[in-house]
């Protein structure tokens, strides 16, 4: 080979490493641009050409698939788009209020049968139309790698999940949060008549029982030896809780368990009510979340002799709660860190007052506590709570209206770490530059709720809207932090599975 053709060779050799590496650095920017983009418009860019048709097989952009607002986005065949796609986790999730319809059973079934469900792990069908197509699709194929299931808000919970026995969290019922004492009264009312927000406008027969998503779900969970945790929402029938509780004694790796809005049955044959009976059988367990459900005298006693491992114990809203008992827990419960006891003043049966809250808060290292709704509960018990759990990241105290900026004082300066608050429904007493200098001492601060407090309502005129009211209070709170920091000013939940 002469010198030219040499030279020749070795230009055409470096212009298609060039062009190797102009076609790489193109594959690269549009899969940057692939990542800014929700799956609707991945789809959508995929068929542009040919880099970005390369770009949108990296198996990254498709590991988490949520279909949320896809039913108001006409003229994309986004099923098609996603055929084949390995994919980890798929939320079709529809909204509360929504027909359902909207998100049908037909078109989950049909998104399930065109991507690829051998990876599938963690599967969100919250209120939508699952019902027969959908639970045909899962009792033929299993879904063999499936570990989460969510269907809450699902009137119509297929039974057929048990083919999934691979499954360790399953969710279903109606998750129902209350923002006033208006709806929390009138739910507790809901979980003796069994009505419930999404077929309350049906018109329903006296003579035929509601169905709804707890009923099916405690048949669905009884071949699932893999589970370890659960949650259903309104049990209140013996229909709903006969297959729970034959199922209970399978579930040796359960620990962390949700039953909220459940009536405590007594049950012929069994040991004692719902509740106990289950913990009785659950003796690994270390979250329990029984917020509003109904509990009987000796549940609590029940839960400090079988639970040693518990960390985290929510019983807001729940009767029969007594000084005696939370003392049973403290003792047998040494991990605890979560105690939530909102609201629970003024159920039958709960005699608890703020003494027997201040011996558990001596007993424990507690980081997050709630004791909303104690009406008794002064500024010397909270500086008394601080004392006793340094490690307090966060506090409810919502309508405890003796409480005054002294709290807050005490919480600024000997709960640095606290993350989360609740204060709303405050009197005059604890007013907004309190609450400031409390924001301002706790940098890690990230949650404020205080909606209906005399200091978030009295900064306007009279007859102001309270909207206007609380956006004014927290742009007064916000001017007076640094740019950086950034707080959530509409989260009342102490607890929430997330956390």
């Amino acid at each position: 080979m002469s010198e030219a053709q040499s030279e020749t060779a070795g230009a055409r050799q470096s212009d298609s490493e060039s062009v190797a590496q102009i076609v790489l650095s193109t594959v690269d920017i549009c899969l940057c641009i692939l990542d800014c983009l929700d799956v609707i418009d991945r789809v959508s860019a995929s068929q542009v050409n040919r880099a970005f048709d390369a770009a949108s097989r990296a198996p990254r952009l498709w590991a988490v698939v949520s279909t949320e607002g896809w039913e108001h986005r006409r003229g994309v065949d986004v099923p098609a788009g996603l055929r084949h796609k390995p994919i980890h986790s798929l939320t079709i999730g529809g909204k509360v209020g929504l027909p359902a319809d909207v998100v049908s059973d037909a078109w989950i079934a049909n998104v399930l049968q065109l991507i690829s469900t051998e990876r599938l792990k963690v599967l969100d069908l919250r209120h939508t139309g699952a019902g027969k197509e959908t639970a045909n699709f899962i009792a033929q194929n299993g879904l063999p790698a499936l570990q989460s299931l969510d269907m809450r808000g699902c009137l119509k919970v297929p039974r057929t999940v048990v083919a999934c026995r691979t499954i360790e969290v399953f969710r279903s019922g109606f998750e129902m949060e209350f923002g006033s004492k208006e709806n929390a009264k009138w739910w507790m009312d809901w979980t003796s008549k069994c009505k419930s927000r999404a077929v309350k406008q049906r018109k329903i027969k006296k003579d035929r029982p509601i169905k709804y998503g707890g009923v099916t779900a405690t048949h669905s969970v009884s071949a699932m030896p893999e589970l370890r945790e659960l949650e259903l929402h309104a049990l209140s029938a013996p229909g709903d809780v006969v297959p729970l509780l034959d199922a209970s004694t399978k579930w040796t790796k359960l620990s962390k368990l949700t039953l909220t809005y459940a009536a405590n049955l007594a049950l012929p044959g069994a040991d004692g009510p719902l509740v106990d009976v289950l913990i009785a059988r659950l003796p690994l367990l270390t979250v329990l979340n029984l917020r509003m459900s109904q509990l009987s005298k000796n549940t609590l006693s029940a839960i400090g002799q079988t639970l040693p491992r518990l960390t985290e114990l929510n019983i807001s809203g729940a009767p029969h709660v007594t000084n005696e008992g939370l003392r049973s827990v403290a003792t047998g419960c040494p991990h605890l860190s979560l105690l939530d006891l909102s609201y629970c003043i003024g159920r039958p049966g709960t005699t608890a007052t703020m003494a027997g809250v201040l011996d558990v808060a001596d007993k424990l290292d507690l980081t997050r506590l709630g004791v909303s709704g104690f009406a008794n509960c002064r500024d010397v018990d909270v500086e008394r709570i601080v004392a006793s759990c340094s490690r307090l990241v966060a506090f409810a105290a919502g309508n405890c209206k003796r409480l005054s900026n002294i709290a807050l004082k005490a919480l600024a300066t000997k709960a640095p770490e606290l993350q989360k608050l609740v204060i709303h429904q405050m009197e005059e007493f604890v007013t907004l530059e309190g609450v400031i200098d409390l924001v301002i001492a706790c940098p890690n601060l990230r949650s404020l709720h205080a909606e209906g407090s005399f200091f978030t309502e009295g900064i306007l005129d009279f007859g102001v809207p309270m909207s206007e009211a609380f956006n004014a209070w927290r742009g007064i709170v916000m001017e007076r932090l640094p740019s950086q920091r950034s707080i959530e000013f509409d989260d009342p939940l102490l607890w929430t599975h997330r956390d």
